[in-house]
């Protein structure tokens, strides 16, 4: 026999016994008894998650499964997702921890923000989705309907006359409706443009 051969015993015809194996001996009894559940006992003893009457689990908040073992979701995603691990993945047009809020198109595109499903938009913009830009209205010059004096009455006339002849402000290429002009005739532009007329997107 050689070195290795002295270390090596001859193997075993019996590999291990699985549960409710029939077999002859003293020892088969001895290793199949602790693979069998009492009488009357939980699997897993419910993981501790929740109650043992007559052999089922009652599984207290949160879990479920014939040993607790497996973790709901809240409201069960409002049928609006799919509970994995005790988290709901909800549908696109729906977000929350139980999927409960409605989604807005497009998340208002960054200019607004989700009520109930509607956007509400920041000042400048509208729309469904807060997509469009909205011109700022003009604010009318106030005229005085009654004068206190002759005098009074013609310098307001006059100031009116001004205020009327003066022509809205001119923006190159009018901002390419992706901006604002102001009264020096420069263009304010809206997110993700930049450049004298609003010309160059930026990502």
């Amino acid at each position: 026999m050689d070195k290795i051969g002295r270390y090596l015993k001859p193997a075993s015809t019996t590999l291990g016994l699985l549960p409710h194996t029939t077999t002859s001996g003293p020892n088969a009894s001895k290793l199949e008894a602790p693979l069998r559940a009492k009488p009357g006992s939980c699997l897993d003893n419910c993981n501790g998650r929740g109650s043992c009457s007559n052999g089922k689990c009652t599984c207290g908040a949160g879990w479920t499964g014939e040993a607790c073992d497996i973790a709901t979701c809240p409201s069960d995603c409002n049928s609006r997702g799919s509970c994995v691990g005790g988290v709901c993945a909800c549908n696109y047009a729906f977000y929350g921890a139980a999927c409960e809020y409605p989604r807005c198109k497009n998340d208002c595109n960054g200019h607004g923000y989700c009520d109930s499903g509607n956007c509400v938009c920041n000042a400048g913009f509208k729309g469904a989705a807060c997509d469009e830009y909205e011109e700022p209205q003009p604010v009318a010059p106030a005229v005085a309907t009654q004068a206190p004096s002759e005098e009074a009455a013609q310098r307001l006339a006059t100031f009116g006359e001004k205020v009327r002849s003066i022509a809205p402000p001119s923006c190159p290429e009018d901002c390419n409706q992706r901006g604002r002009c102001e009264l020096d005739g420069t263009c304010t532009c809206i997110a993700n443009y930049t450049g004298l007329a609003c010309e160059h997107h930026c990502p």
